[in-house]
Formats: C-alpha cells, sequence, structure tokens
C-alpha cells in the first residue's frame, strides 16, 4: 500500500488554517497573525516542493489566498501582498532563466519550456500533452464511444498517463464536447454546494474549511484539464474522483465527509 503524504497535507494546512483564522485571538489584518498564517503554509510547500512535486505545492498557495480573503483581509493588504507575489514571481522568473540558484528541477523547466512552445520538443518532453490535445480534438461532440478512442487504445497517448494526468483527453475522445460539458457541469455543482455550504454556516471554522475545500478542488480540476487542452503546463495534479490515485481520493472524501458534518450542524444551529 503507498500513500502520497502530500495530498494530506492539503487537507491537514486547510484544517489548521481554518482553526486559526477562525479564533478570536487571531485577527487577519495583524501583521503578525498574518505572517504566522503563512508560515503555516509556507513550511510544507517548501517541504512538498523539495520532493519534488510542484503542482502539489501550488495547490496550497489558493487555498491560503481565498481563506485570508473570506476572513476579512483589507484590500490594501491584498494589493500589497499581490505586488509583493509579482516581484518575487519575476525574481523567480529571472533567477530560473539565468540560472543563478534555479529552484526547478531541469525537468520542470523543460516541461515550463515546452508549454511555452509546445512544438519545440514534440518527440519527448511535448509528446504527451501534445497527443492529449489530439485527443480532445478527435473527440468532435458525441465521441468515438466508450472504449473506442483511438489514441488511448492504440498507445499514442501512453497508458502510463492516460489514467491520471491526461484522463480528461481519454474522457474528450470517446464521449466527445456533451461528455465533457457532463463533467465539468458535475465538478460546478460539487463546487457550489461546498461555497453554498460556507455561505449558510454561522460557524466560522466551518465557512473558512468549505472555502478551503472548494479552493483546492477547483485547482485540481483547473490544472487537470488545463493540461489537456495546453492552458497549464504538465504538473501531476490529479482530476478528483476521475483520475487514478488513491491518496487524493481517500483525502477528497474525507474532507467531503467533514463538509458534510459542517453542513449538518449548519441546518441543527441556523
Amino acid at each position: 500500500m503507498r500513500l502520497q503524504p502530500s495530498e494530506f497535507a492539503k487537507l491537514a494546512v486547510t484544517m489548521l488554517l481554518a482553526a486559526m483564522f477562525s479564533s478570536q485571538l487571531f485577527a487577519v489584518n495583524n501583521l503578525r497573525c498574518f505572517a504566522l498564517g503563512a508560515l503555516t503554509v509556507l513550511v510544507p510547500f517548501v517541504l512538498i516542493l523539495k520532493e519534488p512535486d510542484l503542482g502539489s505545492a501550488l495547490i496550497l498557495l489558493p487555498v491560503f489566498a481565498l481563506i485570508v480573503f473570506v476572513a476579512g483581509l483589507k484590500w490594501r493588504y491584498i494589493i500589497i501582498t499581490l505586488v509583493l507575489v509579482l516581484i518575487i514571481g519575476a525574481a523567480g522568473v529571472i533567477n530560473e532563466t539565468m540560472r543563478f540558484r534555479p529552484l526547478l528541477k531541469d525537468y520542470q523547466l523543460a516541461r515550463v519550456k515546452v508549454f511555452l512552445d509546445p512544438e519545440s520538443d514534440l518527440l519527448h518532453r511535448g509528446y504527451n500533452q501534445y497527443q492529449a490535445k489530439l485527443s480532445v480534438g478527435s473527440g468532435g461532440m458525441t465521441g468515438k464511444g466508450i472504449g473506442e478512442g483511438e489514441q488511448n487504445r492504440l498507445g499514442f497517448l501512453p497508458q502510463s498517463v492516460s489514467n491520471n494526468d491526461f484522463i480528461f483527453s481519454v474522457i474528450a475522445e470517446e464521449t466527445g464536447f456533451l461528455g465533457c460539458v457532463f463533467l465539468v457541469f458535475g465538478y460546478c455543482l460539487l463546487l457550489y454546494s461546498m461555497l453554498r455550504t460556507a455561505f449558510i454556516t454561522p460557524d466560522p471554522f466551518g465557512k473558512f474549511l468549505a472555502v478551503g475545500l472548494a479552493a483546492i478542488f477547483f485547482s485540481h480540476c483547473y490544472i487537470n484539464i488545463g493540461m489537456s487542452v495546453g492552458l497549464t503546463p504538465v504538473t501531476g495534479v490529479s482530476l478528483p474522483f476521475v483520475s487514478y490515485g488513491g491518496s487524493f481520493i481517500l483525502m477528497g472524501m474525507t474532507g467531503l465527509g467533514i463538509l458534510q458534518s459542517v453542513y449538518r450542524k449548519s441546518l441543527e444551529n441556523p
């Protein structure tokens, strides 16, 4: 049995942030409190990045951003934070480009380069994403039928990625545009139910937990689907409850179970 600790770290960090920002002794607009919250995310972010697992590490950032926004962070602090992020991001790009003290592994940097120029390495780094886009485009309106997609069945889209990173491409080829719309609509309903729980619950902890979980699921959906259509670099992020990956399924079902408890409590104590 194999487990991926970084998946459970997402839920743990979300619950810890929710507990911190829901405490009456913790003010989001206090610099020390905000810095403590940022440090809570920074430590697992660095550890996960050292695995290396850039995709899972990046998921923690929108979780923190959405929770502090809902907690009532003032706009001037949001603007200052965005400016700092842009500066740090620009410095990171320059650092990776000039190779001063690179943080990204060679294969991670190669993925970014292939994302910016997909045709630069079609036979190696860019092969899977190129074949994934072919799968999406060849599905048409109604698809070729379950199990009848040539890209997957004939091995043009390797089996090593067709059941996890690029499973959306297989769905698009076999069920077409209509199948993709149905899948995305299902995720929209799931996200709506999470955010609705956040709005109706009087408990601050439940509210922050709900928006944090919504950020995790939305980020996973956006990044995974984006990989298949060329909107995001290949980072190895799973598609919730669809792609192969037992650790995320366990984490996701645990998170939704806790959220269901929050929803039930909100109905008992409106």
